[in-house]
């Protein structure tokens, strides 16, 4: 049965998503850059895992008095961008833009990039796409704080 539901939303991502490269620009001004085209010489041919992985996904958890908000937008052509925010109230304790790049193994979504605040810094991310069709924050370079870290796929 999970099977079946697991191909049928496969199907689904493979027949609807639309296709979009994105461009080389940095991140500027905390806002993501985005070029959308449907040339077929700029997309690769899509896998039905990779297309699973493809869009935006979200997730936030709340430790004591802080709150974690993260975003992460995978594209078709192996790249990535994402925000972490921390607050303590409605205060803004962290503003972080990550960039790099990601693979998908099946079951382990890899991103290596760099971190707005640190750019020399280099990151390393493994998150774990489970049955209920979350990632999980598996390891990596982040903080503990992002040890409870779980996206949702939002687009």
């Amino acid at each position: 049965m999970r099977q079946t539901l697991l191909l049928i939303y496969l199907s689904y991502f493979c027949l609807s998503y639309p296709a979009f490269s994105q461009s080389n620009q940095p991140i500027l001004d905390g806002t993501i850059n985005q070029e959308e085209t449907s040339s077929p010489a700029s997309n690769p041919p899509l896998n039905s895992n990779i297309s699973l992985i493809m869009g935006m996904w979200r997730g936030f958890h709340e430790i004591e008095e802080t709150t974690l908000y993260y975003g992460y937008q995978f594209r078709p052509n192996g790249t990535f961008s994402a925000r972490h925010r921390l607050y303590e109230g409605e205060k803004t304790l962290e503003d972080n833009l990550l960039q790099g790049q990601w693979t998908f193994d099946g079951q382990i979504v890899q991103i290596t990039g760099n971190s707005s605040n640190n750019p020399e810094q280099s990151l390393k991310i493994q998150f774990r796409l489970s049955e209920d069709l979350h990632l999980y924050y598996q390891t990596g370079s982040l903080p503990d704080t992002y040890s409870l870290m779980r996206l949702g796929k939002v687009q």
